[in-house]
């Protein structure tokens, strides 16, 4: 049960972060739209690498959580949360397509 409410916990967090950066990228212009892009995926990326670590932490002191073999629970999440941070950014990208257009 503990594992459901750390996964909850986790998607939760990223989609709050998600949220505040798809904002950022709708009011952004197109370089920082760029880096902003590139620099959420790698913080998606370290998200999940600093889950890990932890994991390891709390696993070397006796505190077990079970994500399955390899921790594959957070591997598959982690690959969701891959998949909501490429959507995201597609969805700014029509947005602001689709803005420019009736602006014109």
């Amino acid at each position: 049960m503990k594992e459901v409410i750390i996964i909850a916990l986790i998607i939760i967090v990223f989609l709050y972060a998600s949220y505040k950066v798809h904002l950022a990228l709708l009011r952004c212009k197109k370089i920082w739209f760029i880096l902003i892009s590139v620099t959420y995926l790698v913080f998606t990326y370290l998200y999940f690498e600093l889950i890990n670590y932890v994991h390891s932490i709390l696993r070397d002191h006796g505190y077990f959580i079970e994500f399955g073999h390899a921790s594959i629970l957070l591997i598959e999440v982690f690959l969701v949360c891959l998949f909501v941070a490429v959507i995201n950014i597609g969805i700014a990208v029509a947005r602001k397509i689709l803005y420019k257009r009736a602006e014109s």
